[in-house]
C-alpha cells in the first residue's frame, strides 16, 4: 500500500492572485545631500527630517506613471507609508485623470466608470525611525491637507515616533509577512 501524502494539491485561480508591486520612492532631498557630501553623515542632518522629492525625483515618478501606462497594469490599492517622499512619489504615480484612457486603476463601478484608486497610509512599511533624521515622518497632520487622497486613518500616532525593536517586529510585522 502506498503512503498518503501530506501534501495538499491547490488548484491555480488566476481571479485569485493579486499581484504585489513594490515601489520605492524618487531621489529626495537627503539622497541628494548625501551625494554631494560624500557622507552619509547628512542623513543625521536635521535640515531633511522626512525629507522631500527633489524635481528630479518628481520626474522619476512621472516616469514610472508613464512605464507603467505602457505595460497595461491596472492597480486595486496604493499602500503608502507617512513619509513626504513616499506620499509624493505615490501620488505623482498613481493619481489619475479619470476622464482620461491614461489612469492605473482596475477599479470599476458595476456601470463600467473607472474609480478612482485608494490610497491607504500603513506606518509599518516605512523604514523605521532611528538615528536618521529623513527617517522622522511629519506630523499626519501636517501632511493630511497636502495629500486629501490618502487616507490616514491607520497611522495611529500624530507625530512619527515609529521605532522599530525586535519585540515590535516579531508582534507587528511579521503577521503582515
Amino acid at each position: 500500500m502506498a503512503a498518503k501524502s501530506s501534501r495538499t494539491a491547490y488548484a491555480f485561480c488566476s481571479d485569485c492572485v493579486k499581484q504585489v508591486t513594490f515601489i520605492r520612492h524618487g531621489e529626495a532631498d537627503h539622497n541628494v545631500a548625501v551625494r554631494e557630501t560624500g557622507s552619509n553623515d547628512a542623513y543625521s542632518d536635521p535640515r531633511w527630517e522626512d525629507a522631500a522629492l527633489t524635481e528630479d525625483g518628481l520626474q522619476q515618478a512621472m516616469q514610472l506613471r508613464e512605464d507603467l501606462l505602457k505595460t497595461g497594469t491596472k492597480f486595486d490599492l496604493v499602500l503608502v507609508s507617512p513619509l513626504m517622499r513616499t506620499l509624493q512619489t505615490a501620488i505623482t504615480t498613481f493619481a489619475s485623470d479619470l476622464d482620461s484612457e491614461e489612469n492605473l486603476s482596475a477599479l470599476t463601478t458595476p456601470d463600467g466608470e473607472v474609480q478612482s484608486l485608494p490610497f491607504l497610509a500603513v506606518e509599518l512599511i516605512r523604514e523605521a525611525f532611528g538615528e536618521h533624521c529623513c527617517d522622522k515622518r511629519s506630523p499626519v497632520s501636517v501632511v493630511q491637507g497636502d495629500f486629501p487622497e490618502v487616507d490616514f486613518s491607520l497611522v495611529e500616532t500624530d507625530a512619527g515616533t515609529w521605532l522599530l525593536t525586535l519585540s515590535n517586529f516579531r508582534t507587528e510585522c511579521l503577521p503582515i509577512l
